[in-house]
């Protein structure tokens, strides 16, 4: 992270990073939400809220929901885009991605160096 991103306190991410959790977090306040109320309301009108699991669980499920949209705001706001550095030195630096051969199983694996927000060893993302 360069010493302006550091000094303003934020949490490294690509551009894309940012548009993906744009997206998911349109996704969870758009239709999951409405999903979401529809769901409790036919389990609402199953009988007895007290003991109803179908109402007790998306009651859950909707808790579980909402903090992530919390925290998926909050890594927006903390968010700060480091753009890749495309220098021909060759290093492995924030937002690079190389792809790095295994000789013993005869594989090349591509990695992206990314922050922590977006590292994802299945999709090659590395923090």
């Amino acid at each position: 992270m360069s010493p302006a991103n550091q000094s303003a306190g934020g949490e490294p991410i690509t551009a894309a990073g940012i548009e993906e959790l744009k997206s998911e977090l349109a996704d969870l306040k758009g239709p999951r939400r409405l999903e979401m109320a529809d769901r409790i309301r036919v389990a609402r009108e199953l009988g007895d809220l007290k003991e109803n699991a179908e109402y007790h669980t998306a009651k859950d499920d909707q808790a579980m929901m909402e903090t992530r949209i919390k925290r998926l705001e909050e890594r927006l706001r903390n968010a700060v885009v480091v753009e890749a550095d495309e220098g021909s030195d060759g290093a492995f630096a924030f937002g690079r991605t190389a792809e790095v051969e295994d000789t013993s199983k005869g594989e090349t694996v591509t990695w992206t160096l990314v922050g922590s927000t977006e590292a994802n060893l299945a999709e090659g993302k590395l923090s």
